[in-house]
C-alpha cells in the first residue's frame, strides 16, 4: 500500500491533470475488485466444502480397506474418490480463472494509465526545458509500478477476506451440536440389570419401533425394529 500511494503521489505531483482520469481509473479498479471478491469468496467457500469429502472419504477408505478388498469393491470406491477430486479441482480452477480475469483487466487499466502519463509527458515536454525529461521518466516508471501495486493491494485485501472462509468453517464446527456423554449418571441402570436374578425378572431391555439414522439429515437405515 505504501508503494501504491507513493506512485500516485509522484504522478499527481508532476502531472496534476492526471488526477481527473486517475479518479475514474481508480473507480474502475474498485468495481473490478468488488466483483472479484464477490465471486472469488463463493468459489473459495465451495472449494473448501468440496475438499472435505475427499479427505474424509480417503480416511474412511483406509479404515475399511480390508472390507473393501473382501468384497472386491476397490474400483467403485476409487471412482467415487475420483469424482470428489474432480469436483474440488473444478472449483479450484474456476477460482484461479477469476484471479486471472482480474489480472487481465488490471493490466489493461495499467496500460491505459501508462499511456495517459506518457501523453501528458509529451505534451508537457513541449513547453518545458530538457530538464523535465528526468521527471517524465520518473512518472512513467511510477505509473508502471502503480499497476502492479494496485493489483497486489487488491489481491492481498481480497485474499485476506477469502482466507477467512477457514475461520468461518471453524465456527461452523464449533456450533455443531455435541453428542451426549457415554455415561449419564442420572440414568444409570441398577447394578443387577439386566440379570434375571434381580427383584423383577421381567425388568429387561425391550425395544419397540426403533428407527436408526447415521445422521439427522440422512434416511433411516433401520425401520420398526
Amino acid at each position: 500500500l505504501a508503494s501504491f500511494f507513493t506512485s500516485m503521489i509522484v504522478v499527481v505531483a508532476v502531472f496534476p491533470p492526471f488526477l481527473i482520469p486517475g479518479v475514474f481509473i481508480g473507480y474502475i479498479y474498485y468495481r473490478l475488485a468488488i466483483a472479484y471478491l464477490a465471486t472469488g469468496r463463493d468459489l473459495r467457500r465451495m472449494e473448501s466444502t468440496a475438499r472435505s469429502p475427499v479427505f474424509s472419504g480417503f480416511s474412511e477408505l483406509l479404515e475399511g480397506i480390508v472390507t473393501v478388498r473382501a468384497f472386491t469393491a476397490e474400483h467403485r470406491f476409487m471412482n467415487n474418490l475420483y469424482t470428489k477430486v474432480d469436483v474440488t479441482l473444478r472449483m479450484f480452477y474456476n477460482f484461479w480463472m477469476t484471479n486471472r480475469w482480474l489480472l487481465l483487466r488490471f493490466d489493461c487499466l495499467g496500460a491505459f494509465a501508462v499511456f495517459l502519463t506518457s501523453l501528458l509527458a509529451l505534451v508537457t515536454s513541449e513547453h518545458e526545458s530538457g530538464k523535465f525529461a528526468g521527471w517524465a521518466a520518473l512518472t512513467m516508471t511510477s505509473a508502471m509500478a502503480f499497476t502492479q501495486n494496485i493489483y497486489w493491494a487488491c489481491r492481498f485485501y481480497t485474499q485476506l477476506e477469502l482466507d477467512l472462509n477457514s475461520v468461518e468453517r471453524v465456527v461452523e464446527y464449533l456450533d455443531l451440536p455435541q453428542e451426549p456423554p457415554a455415561v449419564i449418571e442420572n440414568s444409570r441402570p441398577p447394578a443387577h440389570w439386566p440379570s434375571s436374578s434381580g427383584p423383577n425378572e421381567n425388568n429387561l431391555l425391550e425395544v419397540r419401533n426403533l428407527e436408526i439414522k447415521y445422521a439427522p439429515d440422512l434416511p433411516a437405515v433401520l425401520h420398526d425394529v
